[in-house]
């Protein structure tokens, strides 16, 4: 059983690894930004209207 959850841990150490490498490390480019500023609106519209069905 420790080796099972060892091994989850690992996966799970190296997934996190992984997505974090793959980041760019450089600013952002204006379209980026913009892509973003928008996703963020988007989101914020999506929790207003899940607040409002609860």
């Amino acid at each position: 059983m420790k080796t099972k959850n060892n091994d989850y841990l690992e996966e799970a150490r190296q997934n996190f690894s992984d997505r974090m490498l793959s980041q760019n490390s450089g600013p952002l480019t204006e379209e980026e930004k913009r892509q973003s500023e928008i996703n963020l609106k988007e989101l914020e519209e999506y929790r207003k209207k899940m607040n409002k069905e609860n």
